[in-house]
């Protein structure tokens, strides 16, 4: 199937004539292949993408191709077209059709930071786009090849609609137009755009051609000395009331710019000392004037409201010190990398400390953001604090560097958000706050909204009914609410099958199934039932006989499993701060409420 802006064809091999617009039938696979090959140079699109497009329909067009001695000549020209097929298990394969870029959906979909339970085209074209596919097929090699003998109409109607899918969500999410914008600013082409180390290379190299300078060769570094990574402050736990997230614009960005932290700068006898002992001499640098192009071009995208641009040079400039802080790239270096970082992590703490000093308890630190009990008895009162710290504080912060470093800041504290109500729990079995691990509940238009970041709701790894039992096990727990009656008839569902369809595990491979030798954790026991895989996300539940894979199941599920490893450990965290226990509710072994206290 073809699908386009004013193109929908279907190709179809079929002895008998297909009365159904759009359908082009061909008594054999070669006059098909070769009436493709014509009505793609005739169309002549500038991008061909699919999804997964180039492992498999690719891969497989070129087998059928050689099979039948036609000459696989998609491009603009007519030279053979070609695949570089990666065997490796995490890499991405490329393809080469001159004149034409070759875009695969589903990498596109994961380069732009969209997170999914899995990376099917069912799954991202219902969270994206609220629709499925026309058909479901639980065993889907053999169903589709008995729809093509029994009814080969419907197997046409679904072939076209994945190829609407991906269509629709490139450009509904302007993935497209993503690409076009990182290839437009880092000259990279279209197929490479997420090249950051050589995207900077670009970059860089262009510039110091301009100033007749040199660039050091590429240098595979081998140490096994990494850079040191961001502040994380420890967190205090507990359940709060109006808890205001401040962040820094652009950290890291910012930092190399206001300290002109660049290889070229980056000097022993520079009068820039970083709090590591790096030190940069004052004339201003390539990075930190690449920047500071990057920071005006982004402010007048915000300005025109152009959303893809703008995130397409955040994207850019974020890169940069992840690309300094790789040893394969030529300018890496561990003293210049840790500059940034201790910069940063100097500057965040700096932060909770003038905060804490004005009164307003630092409940937790990230890397870029700092987590401010504003103590505050409403919405608006918090609102109204958490907009004033940054003011003073960037006050401040322009006042410090000037003074200390002769530099003008380039630092900017903003108030990002206020949690209406907000969980930070403990270390499981422990007392401590954990760290990267918290929920809240925010308004947005006088609407409630919950946000969670690393607990079991965003995690694949933990089960949709774990998910859907700690969501409302908060809703009632911020709202103040008794939930022990829901706690008890949540347990009594599970055993009753009510779940059934919501207690299915998916966790990715890390490596190839026969990489697994020490350890054989639940989901590559059940990769190992399958005959072969379609994905590196393996679906399995939890049965009296152990791990299976959702799509073939043989023995009943194991709902003790699940009570114990799913819903207990949920509970606990959120129960612990009220000196109520998961098992005490469900064996009805107190009279104490949530909120008896």
């Amino acid at each position: 199937s073809m699908y386009s802006d004013g193109l929908k064809e279907m190709l179809a091999v079929s002895k008998e004539p297909i009365d159904m617009d759009g359908v082009l039938a061909f008594p054999n696979e070669k006059l098909l292949l070769e009436a493709f090959s014509r009505r793609v140079q005739e169309f002549d699109p500038d991008v061909i993408t699919g999804w997964n497009f180039i492992d498999f329909d690719l891969k497989i067009l070129r087998e059928l191709f050689q099979k039948h001695r036609i000459p696989f000549n998609l491009g603009r020209n007519n030279s053979e077209g070609k695949l570089r097929i990666q065997s490796a298990f995490f890499r991405e394969s490329d393809a080469d059709l001159p004149g034409r870029a070759v875009l695969d959906g589903l990498h596109l979909i994961r380069s732009s930071f969209i997170r999914l339970q899995d990376y099917r085209l069912e799954t991202a074209a219902s969270k994206l786009l609220g629709e499925s596919k026309s058909v479901a097929f639980a065993n889907k090699g053999q169903e589709i090849d008995d729809m093509y003998k029994l009814d080969i109409k419907s197997l046409l109607r679904y072939n076209l609609k994945d190829a609407e899918l991906v269509y629709r969500i490139l450009y509904e999410k302007n993935l497209l137009d993503l690409a076009i914008e990182l290839s437009m600013l880092t000259g990279m082409q279209l197929e490479r755009v997420n090249a950051s180390i050589a995207s900077l290379d670009f970059l860089y190299i262009s510039e110091t051609r301009k100033l007749g300078k040199a660039v050091p060769c590429v240098n595979r570094n081998s140490t096994d000395e990494r850079i040191k990574g961001g502040f994380v402050r420890d967190s205090t736990p507990g359940i709060y009331d109006y808890v205001s997230v401040l962040d820094f614009k652009s950290l890291y960005p910012s930092i190399m710019r206001t300290f002109n932290i660049d290889p070229l700068a980056f000097s022993p006898d520079g009068e820039i000392e970083a709090p590591n002992g790096a030190r940069f001499r004052r004339e201003k640098g390539i990075l930190p004037r690449l920047i500071q192009e990057l920071w005006e071009e982004r402010e007048k995208a915000k300005k025109a409201k152009d959303s893809v641009k703008s995130f397409a040079v955040k994207t850019i400039m974020n890169s940069f010190f992840g690309v300094l802080a790789s040893p394969n790239c030529r300018f890496f270096s561990l003293e210049m990398g840790n500059a940034i970082t201790h910069f940063g992590q100097f500057f965040i703490k700096l932060a909770a400390s003038k905060i804490e000093e004005q009164g307003y308890p630092v409940i937790y630190g990230d890397t870029d953001s700092v987590f401010v009990d504003t103590k505050a008895k409403s919405l608006e009162e918090a609102r109204k604090t958490s907009q004033e710290i940054p003011v003073l504080l960037n006050k401040f912060y322009a006042s410090y560097i000037q003074e200390k470093y002769g530099l003008k800041s380039y630092l900017e504290l903003e108030y990002e958000k206020t949690f209406v109500r907000f969980l930070m729990p403990r270390i499981r079995g422990g007392e401590k706050g954990s760290k990267k691990r918290y929920a809240g509940m925010i308004k947005v238009d006088g609407k409630e909204k919950f946000e969670f970041v690393g607990l079991e709701s965003v995690r694949r790894d933990w089960t949709d009914a774990a998910k859907e039992f700690q969501q409302k096990l908060l809703d009632l727990v911020f709202h103040k609410t008794d939930a022990g009656d829901f706690v008890r008839t949540f347990v009594a569902d599970m055993k009753a099958g009510k779940y059934d369809d919501k207690l299915i595990y998916r966790k990715e491979l890390q490596k190839p199934l026969h990489e697994y030798t020490k350890t054989t954790p639940p989901h590559v026991k059940a990769a190992r039932q399958l005959k072969e895989l379609d994905s590196t996300i393996i679906s399995y539940v939890m049965t009296t006989a152990g791990p299976e894979p959702e799509q073939k199941r043989k023995h009943s599920l194991d709902y003790d499993h699940y009570i114990e490893k799913q819903l207990k450990p949920i509970a606990d965290t959120i129960l612990s701060f009220y000196d109520i226990s998961f098992d005490d509710i469900v064996a009805g072994s107190t009279q104490k409420t949530l909120f008896s206290y």
